[in-house]
């Protein structure tokens, strides 16, 4: 009977890579089958590797950064490449952003698309977002968060093409950066974990958008766009394409650039935002990323609050939880996550993006240099500068409140030392929209002063998931909708002027442990006293 099992089981697994073989095909070129879909490894690995020759960023680093990519891949989805700037073309900025500045632009080209009957070939014009890091010393950080975006691409996660650099102020890191980009290519697995370089004169329309904490964010289109693989064809360029730039501040270290796009290829297709390549304009290095054209969830949530339902609030919720879920399945923690540092490429389709900060948790926490928004901080942090995944959490139950009321948390309040302390011994946020229970009861757990007393990030999403307009949940929205009708939405304009939703240096709190310790939560609760008429027919959104 067990030799019958193992047989059974045998058989299956046969049946299952038959047809994995069958789907994938054969090269056109070698006749072996394909590693992936229009993927041959042995064959694209040879001509990526006849390519290197005929590219550089200047930097040794990021060129064998994204030759590793590209060798190491095993389907199209995890290439990137090195994109010169003169292909990209109507740089426009867009933003800034906590650690860098994001721009629009066209790529000329286009990403390489890959077939069975043809070689390689450009996808055409095509338009990109270029992300930069600001401010950088250390380029790891950079490559490290093309790194973390990659581990996610084609999982609901924007995809990167590569990275460019603006040639006229290239000199003083360009043997890192080139390594960088050629140790991905070479280490990529599939199309999706390559990254470029993408020269700056490829970028054109450079539009700015928005300023954070620690970078800028601009629009740019890239006039190439994204190389496309397919057993049919060589290599050839998506074309061009809106993307997003993104440049980081006060960099000392370039490493801390580079980091930043090793972390953003960690998570490429998994919920996050995908990473093309990197460029420099005169002065700063920039990630190239893809254009999320909702702009941040922040955004979204000013202009089309109104229009959403509570259905399409559940789904934004659902998607930060995935990419969450994503994150720490790595071992790894997000450390600034607030709604500036998710965008949507759709009202209601968010993804994860800005991992500068993102660290493992076997790592040991700076406690004397804490970055991030105060009212999306955990009390351990701040009092502590204790971080864990746990601390994440908490801050997911802070993007909840403001998903669903529309009102970012403390806005009409400084953001100062006595906040800290407040949120230190127990403060919670003031809720002015009726909330249906199902929600509100996931936000209390995120909220509990005890870390391990918090959901992890997969119980939010199975949670989340499991959101249905029937029974009990019915009752909850048809009182909340009822409640609701004479709300009067959050002004961007209210705020206080002391309120700051940048990331920042927030100086640690020292408080005892007796004093911070508050699990009843005293500054919040949930009314009990909700009472719905069985007769009431009110229409749900």
């Amino acid at each position: 009977m067990v030799l019958y099992y193992i047989t059974i089981q045998f058989s299956n697994q046969y049946k299952l890579i038959t047809a994995i073989r069958d789907y994938y095909g054969k090269c056109s070129k070698c006749h072996q089958d394909n590693t992936g879909r229009n993927w041959c490894h042995p064959c694209n690995t040879k001509q990526f590797r006849n390519e290197f020759d005929k590219w550089t960023s200047g930097d040794r680093e990021i060129d064998k950064f994204i030759q590793q990519i590209q060798l190491s891949a095993n389907k199209y989805q995890e290439i990137i490449e090195w994109i010169p700037f003169d292909r990209l073309e109507n740089v426009t900025y867009l933003a800034k952003g906590g650690f860098g500045t994001v721009y629009k632009a066209d790529w000329l080209d286009g990403f390489i698309k890959f077939s069975d009957e043809v070689d390689w070939y450009r996808n055409g014009i095509q338009v990109v977002c270029l992300k930069s890091l600001d401010n950088l010393t250390n380029k790891n950080d950079f490559l490290q968060e093309i790194k973390n975006q990659l581990k996610f691409r084609g999982k609901k996660s924007i995809a990167i093409y590569g990275i460019t650099k603006n040639p006229t102020e290239y000199m003083m890191v360009m043997k890192e950066i080139d390594k960088f980009i050629q140790q991905i290519q070479l280490s990529a697995n599939k199309y999706q974990e390559i990254i470029e370089w993408i020269p700056f004169d490829r970028l054109e329309n450079v539009t700015y958008l928005a300023k954070g904490g620690f970078g800028t964010v601009y629009k740019a289109d890239w006039l190439d766009g994204f190389i496309k693989f397919s057993d049919e064809v060589d290599w050839y360029r998506n074309g061009i394409q809106v993307v997003c730039l993104k440049s980081l501040d006060n960099l000392t270290n370039k490493n801390d650039f580079l980091q930043e796009i090793k972390n953003q290829l960690k998570f490429r297709g998994k919920k996050s935002i995908a990473i093309y390549g990197i460029t420099k304009n005169p002065t700063e290095y920039m990630m190239v990323m893809k254009y999320a054209k909702y702009g941040s969830l922040r955004k979204v949530l000013n202009n089309k609050f109104e229009k959403l339902s509570w259905w399409s609030k559940s789904y934004i919720l659902s998607d930060i939880a995935m990419g969450l879920k994503n994150i720490h399945e790595m071992g790894l923690m997000h450390k600034d996550l607030h709604p500036g540092n998710i965008v949507n490429l759709a009202s209601n389709i968010s993804y994860i993006t800005d991992f500068g900060l993102c660290k493992p948790v076997t790592k040991k926490n700076d406690t004397e240099k804490i970055y991030g928004v105060i009212p999306y901080m955990a009390p351990e942090t701040l009092s502590r500068g204790e971080y864990t995944q746990a601390s994440d959490i908490y801050s997911f139950g802070m993007i909840m409140l403001e998903v669903l009321t529309s009102y970012p948390p403390y806005y009409n309040i400084p953001h100062n030392t006595n906040l800290v302390m407040d949120i230190c011994k127990g403060r919670k946020p003031e809720i002015k929209y009726e909330i249906p229970r199902f929600f509100k009861e996931i936000m209390e757990k995120c909220w509990n002063f005890e870390p391990l007393n918090r959901p992890t990030a997969e119980e939010l999403e199975s949670q989340l998931d499991s959101y249905s307009y029937d029974g009990e949940i019915r009752k909850q929205v048809k009182v909340a909708n009822k409640s609701n009708k004479s709300f009067i939405q959050y002004d961007p304009n209210e705020i206080h002027p002391e309120a700051i939703y940048t990331s920042r240096l927030i100086p640690k709190t020292t408080i005892s442990e007796y004093d911070t310790f508050n699990s009843r939560q005293n500054f919040f609760s949930i009314p009990d006293n909700t009472i719905v008429e069985d007769d009431e027919t009110q229409e749900m959104e």
